[in-house]
């Protein structure tokens, strides 16, 4: 039988060969969308590893204060931690670290997660054929979900918006405010106004077949 797979690491820690220059005990190298750490100096072309999880203590930017439990992201031009989401997510802080700390403590996320990441929608096993097409939605249809279109009077736009179509509301809804009515007739606007000058400013109200506007009292 040929052996399909041959385990070579527990995924704690990754072999390395820096190619550019020495990597020093400490450093924070950014391997595509994971930030890892070499607990060891590491030679130019020299086997090595990178720690893959774990709590460090990491060089922030200045003035920055971070909260145990915020996100810490990893700039690769400043060699600092930050909260910048467009930067390296890094992992989480686990202590608070004021603006003048140097440090925050983080714990690196792992390669797992990683690898979770990576996964689409239609990798899940109980989701069924997802059609990214705008304006359709994950719907449960009893045993999975399934990528359907939004439907009846309801449209969905791409950005989330949601458009109610004019047949939506029938010729027979209307508004009630006490005595007065706000009722729709086709593309009309039926109000019952009072027939009196209510004494509130700005009020409406009908007088001899004239929509007027209350000064007040």
């Amino acid at each position: 039988m040929t052996l399909e797979a041959t385990f070579l690491q527990n995924g704690l820690s990754i072999d390395y060969t820096p190619s550019g220059a020495d990597v020093a005990a400490g450093q924070v190298v950014v391997l595509g969308a994971v930030c890892l750490v070499a607990k060891t100096p590491i030679a130019q072309n020299a086997l090595g590893s990178l720690a893959a999880t774990g709590v460090y203590d990491v060089l922030k930017t200045a003035a920055l204060a971070i909260s145990a439990g915020e996100a810490v992201y990893w700039n690769d031009s400043t060699n600092r931690a930050t909260k910048t989401t467009t930067d390296v997510y890094m992992g989480v802080a686990v202590a608070d670290a004021g603006a003048d700390d140097t440090t925050v403590r983080v714990h690196l996320r792992s390669l797992q997660e990683v690898v979770a990441e990576q996964l689409g929608l239609g990798d899940l096993s109980d989701v069924g054929a997802v059609s990214y097409t705008a304006g359709k939605v994950l719907v449960a249809d009893g045993d999975s979900f399934e990528a359907v279109a939004v439907s009846g009077n309801v449209s969905l736009a791409a950005n989330g918006a949601a458009t109610v179509t004019g047949a939506a509301v029938g010729d027979t809804k209307e508004i009630t405010f006490g005595t007065s009515k706000l009722a729709r007739s086709g593309n009309n606007v039926i109000a019952t106004l009072p027939t009196s000058d209510p004494g509130v400013a700005g009020a409406l109200y009908v007088d001899t077949g004239t929509v007027k506007v209350s000064a007040g009292a």
